[in-house]
C-alpha cells in the first residue's frame, strides 16, 4: 500500500534509532517527507544520506523547549507544512527500586516523556490548525499498563 502518505510532512522525535527509525524508513516508503530530530548527529546523518532530498535530519534535544520548536519549524521551512508529529523520544527511565526513586530522577523522566511531548504540541498546533488538521502520535510505554524493574 506504498503512498498512503504521499504529500504529507512529518517530525518524528527519537528519529535516529529504534522504533524511530523504523518510522522514518516506513514513511519514507509510503510517500513522506520527514524531519527527523535527534541527538545522536552520526546517525542523523546516515538517515539524510539513505533518504536523499525526502529526510532533513535536525539535532533536537526535545529536554529544550527551543530546539523542539526549531525541529517543529523546520517542517514547515523545509518542506512547506506540518502533517503528522510523532512525539517518540524517550529512554527506559530511571533504574532505581520505587523506595529509591529520587525527585530529581523522576522529573527528569517526565520532563523527558511528558512535557518534550507538549513542547511538540504546543509547537505543532499553530501549523496545524492553520492547515485545517494534522495527526499527532506519542509513543508510549508498556509501564504505563504493568509494573515493571521495582
Amino acid at each position: 500500500m506504498a503512498g498512503r502518505l504521499d504529500g504529507k510532512v512529518a517530525v518524528i522525535t527519537g528519529a535516529a534509532s529504534g522504533i524511530g527509525r523504523a518510522t522514518v524508513d516506513l514513511f519514507v516508503t509510503e510517500g513522506a517527507r520527514v524531519v527527523a530530530a535527534d541527538l545522536q548527529e552520526d546517525k542523523g546523518a546516515q538517515i539524510e544520506h539513505a533518504h536523499r532530498d525526502k529526510v532533513r535530519f535536525v539535532r533536537c534535544d526535545v529536554m529544550q523547549e527551543t530546539e523542539v520548536a526549531a525541529a517543529v519549524n523546520a517542517a514547515k521551512d523545509s518542506f512547506g507544512r506540518l502533517d503528522i508529529l510523532f512525539n517518540n523520544a524517550g529512554t527506559g527511565g530511571v533504574r532505581e527500586m520505587a523506595d529509591g526513586v529520587t525527585a530529581e530522577g523522576f522529573d527528569s523522566v517526565m520532563h523527558l516523556h511528558v512535557r518534550a511531548a507538549l513542547f511538540g504540541m504546543k509547537y505543532a498546533v499553530p501549523i496545524m490548525r492553520e492547515q485545517g488538521g494534522g495527526s499527532i502520535i506519542s509513543t508510549a510505554s508498556i509501564a504505563g499498563l504493568r509494573t515493571g524493574y521495582g
